[in-house]
């Protein structure tokens, strides 16, 4: 479940009440978009707070990218099984499920960019975008922690790139958002994902 506003709390709690009340067996994940709620009593534990950002249309400067080269949009199957291995491997993920979580027809949607960062052939760096109404969302970043930043400004020169006139909006956690200082990300508010 995602809120979608920060206002009328009251039946936002008791939605996820009923989400359990018809699966109690099932896991249940809730993105609170203005972490305004508080589901500890339904058995909810906080899973992480992160801060959403907006990043006007601008060049990234070439001395942000920090050694990290040009990113590629993928367009082949057999790019998107190695990026998703490559974003399980980053982020601890290998547990989560057996099968796919990114299917090949996300290559087909037209909203959809899937990028990459590479060494050689390997990829070492990737995340999802969607572009739409003059904004694009980016989500699922991942890189070595040491390289983010660098890889960070990479993804967001591409996109800039491809999308130019295209405002890019996200979430990361504050201190990570403190790390790419000089991108100017503009902090709008907090968020919180809660898990049962």
């Amino acid at each position: 479940m995602v809120t979608t506003t920060g206002d009328d709390v009251v039946n936002q709690f008791k939605a996820v009440e009923l989400l359990i009340e018809k699966r109690p067996d099932f896991p249940h994940a809730v993105k609170d978009s203005f972490s305004k709620l508080d589901l500890e009593p339904l058995g909810f534990s906080q899973l992480f707070d992160a801060q959403w950002f907006a990043r006007a249309s601008a060049p990234v400067p070439e001395n942000l990218l920090r050694k990290a080269g040009p990113w590629q949009q993928l367009s082949t199957g057999s790019e998107l099984v190695a990026w998703e291995k490559a974003w399980r491997e980053a982020g601890g993920h290998e547990d989560i499920l057996e099968t796919p979580m990114f299917p090949a027809k996300l290559l087909n949607d037209p909203g959809v960019i899937l990028l990459a960062g590479k060494t050689s052939r390997t990829i070492i760096a990737g995340a999802i975008a969607y572009a739409a109404s003059g904004v694009t969302g980016i989500t699922n970043f991942f890189s070595k922690p040491e390289e983010a930043a660098g890889q960070f400004a990479a993804c967001l020169r591409n996109l800039y790139i491809t999308h130019p006139k295209s405002i890019v909006v996200g979430y990361e956690h504050e201190d990570t958002l403190a790390e790419y200082a000089g991108l100017n990300l503009q902090s709008l508010g907090p968020l919180r994902v809660w898990l049962k």
